[in-house]
């Protein structure tokens, strides 16, 4: 008996073992969750569109959709969320032309056709490569840059690397540390390699932001948002709560669409 027991409990520390070293590409899982497409996959969309595909010096290809307007004023780069593809997305980002802008919206590596070894440093740099893209589409035009959920520590991070107009933050994050926290024992958290600190870089942007955040997300809880919010100052940061608002059903409310409206506007008219 004692003998079959220490079997068990020498197949239980393995296990545990393995699934420790092996725990930031379990934690992975949860925090990216792609959809792929085809290559050959054509999107076939109701208004104007051009797929652009990008070569990253590691020999990725990125995969994204640009938007164009009649005499734009500005363009919208978009940084989505955790999960699905353009398919998804670009019925959400496309409704930001409103503005009068033109929008990208683009797909990370291993989401939809976009290809290439996923790391934190390569995603951000992609972000990079993305803002420069959609310059040189704009003609040099004014770049706003929209980062929602997981896209807002992409958004974040160009903020703080390029020249930007303004910054649309929906549902942001201190770091990915803090977001998985949230959910399981910090010991757990800090193991993730993809730890996208935002929080090294808020204080340092002084551009006009806008923050929505819901009372009642369930993913990234309402006071990581407002951390972000005071560590960016209310100088040139605005912080619009929703009340019993959660993760994805944010511009179902109009005060959305009512702050965003008002902000846009002043925005543009500069």
């Amino acid at each position: 008996m004692m003998r079959r027991l220490k079997w068990i409990l020498a197949i239980l520390v393995a296990l545990f073992i393995l699934l420790w070293i092996n725990l930031a590409s379990v934690i992975r899982l949860f925090v990216l969750q792609p959809e792929v497409l085809e290559k050959d996959y054509t999107f076939n969309l109701p208004y104007p569109f051009q797929e652009i595909n990008l070569l990253t010096p590691d020999g990725a290809e990125l995969n994204g959709l640009w938007l164009p307007v009649q005499e734009a004023k500005a363009t919208i780069l978009y940084f989505h969320g955790n999960r699905d593809n353009l398919v998804r997305w670009v019925e959400i980002a496309q409704q930001y032309k409103k503005y009068g802008t033109n929008v990208m919206v683009v797909d990370y590596r291993s989401y939809g056709k976009s290809t290439g070894k996923v790391s934190e440093e390569n995603l951000l740099q992609d972000a990079i490569l993305w803002y420069e893209k959609a310059l040189e589409l704009s003609k040099g035009q004014k770049i706003i840059l929209f980062g929602r959920s997981l896209g807002s520590g992409f958004a974040i991070y160009v903020a703080n690397q390029k020249k930007v107009e303004a910054l649309i933050l929906e549902t942001p994050y201190t770091s990915m540390v803090a977001v998985i926290d949230a959910h399981v024992p910090y010991f757990i958290a800090q193991r993730t390699d993809l730890k996208l600190k935002n929080e090294d870089f808020l204080s340092k942007i002084k551009v006009p932001t806008i923050i929505f955040h819901g009372t009642a997300d369930e993913v990234i809880p309402y006071e990581i948002g407002r951390k972000v919010y005071t560590s960016m100052g209310p100088q040139t940061t605005k912080l619009v709560t929703l009340d019993s608002g959660g993760h994805n059903n944010l511009s179902s409310f109009s005060d959305y669409w009512n702050e965003l409206d008002d902000w846009m506007g002043k925005l543009i008219e500069k």
